[in-house]
């Protein structure tokens, strides 16, 4: 009875001593309850279905869970309607001192511009953009010597881009944007009828 005893105490010391042990592979002087100063293989995984979360690994190399949903860029989007002529001004709260943005317009006849552009704090610039088959084409309006400026107004027109009776001639989709400061930017609609944008920024 008294050996039975015995070794119960000494297993469950034993166990209580495992449970708050650190155990080190490559290493003597273990920082985590399992510390590997090594490669790490995995022979056999699940095929990945119904994931929910991923494992990330910290600057001093501590490993944890992170959930999909969360791990994945930043992104900001609005729209916005603007009369012909005239400005509007939309902030991106974000704050993306690096980004990707686009913005996109619809007429009634279904046919769809996008222009995309890049910004890096002050900088933008287009990389692209086209309005049913028409190419961007763009002009920089030059930053007067006076002028405090974040950077300068990029003047986007598609030439003879088809028509759609009353929403919008060959100008329907022209429009000019200028980055005001860290969150801000100027569009100006430019075209002959009203418009609605979708201005979606993607951080970099």
């Amino acid at each position: 009875m008294k050996k039975k005893l015995f070794f119960s105490v000494a297993l469950i010391l034993l166990t209580n001593a495992i449970a708050t042990a650190q155990v080190g592979i490559g290493t003597e002087n273990p920082q985590a309850t399992l510390d590997i100063n090594g490669n790490l293989r995995i022979a056999n995984r699940g095929d990945g279905e119904n994931d929910e979360k991923v494992l990330t690994i910290s600057s001093n190399g501590i490993v944890n869970e992170k959930i999909i949903k969360d791990f994945t860029a930043r992104k900001f989007r609005t729209n916005k309607t603007i009369k012909s002529g005239e400005s509007i001004i939309i902030n991106n709260p974000q704050v993306f001192s690096n980004s990707n943005f686009n913005i996109t317009s619809t007429n009634n006849c279904g046919r769809n511009m996008i222009s995309s552009f890049m910004s890096s704090d002050g900088s933008v610039v287009l990389t692209g953009g086209i309005a049913r088959d028409k190419s961007a084409e763009y002009t920089i309006e030059p930053i007067k010597s006076s002028e405090s400026s974040y950077s300068p107004r990029i003047i986007v027109t598609f030439k003879n881009v088809l028509g759609c009776g009353g929403d919008g001639n060959d100008t329907q989709f022209n429009f000019s944007i200028k980055k005001l400061n860290n969150t801000e930017y100027e569009i100006t609609n430019n075209g002959n009828v009203t418009r609605t944008y979708t201005i979606t920024w993607l951080e970099i």
